[in-house]
């Protein structure tokens, strides 16, 4: 928690992925990591190929109606492919998940991420 705040340096960790918290927009994140492929390209004089990003879902969504979970789960998916490039992007919660989230919540997240259409 709390990473995104040296998301710069870890992008020059060689991770293929790197995960985000909810506090993390992934509009931000996508552009910090953009320019340090570009650095991370004229450093080593040839092309990185792209850094993924996984998250970052607020976990306290899950305490929510499984509908608000599949509502929040889409605007999440939605702001990741509208970013329009081609690096990857991992679904996930942006934490750990609490040891009192009803499991089909959780279940709803997982669906929610399943039927999602580009």
């Amino acid at each position: 928690k709390g990473g995104g705040l040296w998301l710069d340096t870890q992008c020059h960790s060689g991770a293929d992925a790197l995960g985000l918290d909810w506090t993390m927009p992934l509009d931000r994140a996508r552009s910090i990591v953009f320019e340090q492929q570009k650095a991370l390209t004229k450093l080593h004089k040839k092309l990185h190929t792209g850094i993924a990003l996984q998250g970052n879902l607020d976990p306290a969504t899950l305490f929510a109606s499984p509908e608000h979970i599949r509502q929040q789960t889409h605007l999440m998916l939605q702001d990741a492919y509208s970013l329009g490039d081609k690096t990857g992007y991992i679904a996930n919660l942006g934490h750990g998940i609490n040891q009192w989230v009803n499991p089909d919540h959780a279940k709803a997240f997982i669906d929610a991420v399943h039927e999602y259409k580009l």
